[in-house]
């Protein structure tokens, strides 16, 4: 985004009309405000959680003496507790001492997702209607509102198009991103986890 950023030519933008805020700033100020209604209430809903982790740690149920099995599971989990995994990355685990921080740095699943090489093959149009098409709708809808559905079939026929077109999970989270700001990442994330990989 940074990138698109540091090149982004307003007037160049305006003259060119492909996005949707220069073809349309009042459709595209109508889906702008659901998606900042979303964010405002995802934002209340966080800081509430943050409030309430902070004023109240919960005590754990098995440091009561309720007996030496609950004990010993409490003692499991905290063993776990400084666990990551190893930079040798074979699923193994190993244990950080208390107030370490790991040097080990777990890659984005959805980076990892993206790179996996796609069966393009396997992606024709009765998969794409079948399970790509009511994914995105529903999600859309989700992000959107159920009340602009015109604007949700747009972006579903663009998403399907972009796919059809065997274009890259970035260059679509790139596109979706002044429709659904951040949560577009992890939209295109959760269609791509539909398609079917070589992994």
């Amino acid at each position: 985004m940074s990138v698109m950023l540091s090149k982004w030519d307003d007037s160049e933008e305006e003259r060119l009309r492909e996005h949707e805020y220069y073809r349309d700033r009042e459709r595209w100020w109508h889906r702008r405000k659901a998606v900042r209604a979303r964010e405002l209430e995802l934002d209340a809903i966080d800081r509430q959680d943050q409030e309430l982790s902070q004023k109240a740690k919960v005590p754990s149920p098995y440091t009561d003496a309720a007996g030496p099995e609950l004990a010993a599971i409490e003692q499991c989990r905290s063993n776990l507790e400084g666990a990551v995994h190893s930079p040798r990355d074979d699923g193994h685990l190993t244990k950080q001492g208390a107030g370490e921080t790991p040097n080990v740095t777990v890659p984005d699943v959805d980076d990892a997702l993206f790179a996996q090489p796609i069966k393009w093959g396997c992606v024709d149009e009765g998969f794409l209607n079948a399970n790509i098409e009511p994914t995105a709708r529903r999600l859309l809808q989700e992000y959107i509102g159920e009340d602009a559905d015109q604007e949700v079939a747009d972006l579903v026929e663009f998403v399907i198009d972009h796919i059809r077109d065997r274009k890259s999970p970035q260059s679509l989270v790139e596109e979706l991103e002044m429709v659904l700001v951040e949560e577009a990442h992890a939209f295109v994330g959760q269609l791509w986890r539909i398609l079917p990989s070589d992994v």
